[in-house]
């Protein structure tokens, strides 16, 4: 397997499932790591979040970090 390329993304939440830890900013399909802390994500949220993609297109884009901006930032 090739070595992830690392991102970084800022934009607003769409939707977020827990269960499946699933995000959406904007257009882009996120898998959220196990044991990162979302706190409570929310839809129109801005957010900025890091983490790595496969080299190949089609792998997951899997987020390691999320920050949440307060409003009016």
């Amino acid at each position: 397997m090739a070595d992830p390329i690392p991102f970084v993304l800022a934009g607003v939440v769409v939707s977020w499932d827990p269960v499946p830890r699933i995000l959406y900013v904007g257009s882009a399909r996120l898998d959220v790591a196990p044991g990162v802390g979302v706190g409570a994500l929310v839809p129109s949220q801005r957010v900025t979040v890091t983490g790595h993609r496969p080299k190949q297109d089609g792998g997951p884009w899997v987020v390691t970090k999320i920050e949440v901006h307060r409003p009016g930032f």
